[in-house]
């Protein structure tokens, strides 16, 4: 007859057992469903899985997305290319680097990113293209992700 304090319960009275090296956890780091703004879906790995990342990660690429193509409801979301189209390379780079600043300036302030910077790129078929470097301060001793913006 098994009782509280027999083997099927644990060792000892009312089921008590002491922890083994084994029942450790071992914490996990926080992960998000990675939506890809440029393709506007959610990527699959090879076993068919959805893509997961770190939300710091996520959220930089869902505001990268929404301040190069802008948001249908709100059409001043976004960079004016057409205007920036027609302006010098540098005065690009200075709206360019304006644009991400102020769209990550709360991520800045709450210690989630560090803003490495927004370097231009060659362009390609005729459109501006440029990336965006920073730091996930989440993630410890994280190498600078680079998001590339087209």
């Amino acid at each position: 007859m098994a009782g509280a304090g027999s083997a099927s319960s644990g060792i000892g009275p009312a089921g008590f057992d002491e922890p083994t090296d084994t029942d450790r956890v071992v914490p996990v780091l926080p992960q998000a469903a990675f939506f890809d703004p440029a393709l506007r879906d959610f990527p699959l790995d090879e076993n068919g899985e959805i893509v997961s990342v770190h939300p710091v990660d996520q959220e930089m690429a869902l505001r990268c997305g929404t301040f190069v193509r802008g948001l249908a409801p709100s059409p001043t979301t976004g960079l004016d290319w057409e205007r920036l189209r027609r302006t010098s390379r540098q005065a690009m780079q200075s709206a360019i680097d304006d644009v991400v600043r102020q769209s990550t300036l709360d991520l800045v302030s709450r210690g989630d990113i560090e803003l490495v910077g927004s370097p231009m790129l060659p362009e390609a078929n005729g459109r501006p293209l440029f990336s965006v470097v920073y730091k996930n301060l989440r993630l410890p001793a994280s190498p600078p992700r680079t998001l590339r913006v087209a």
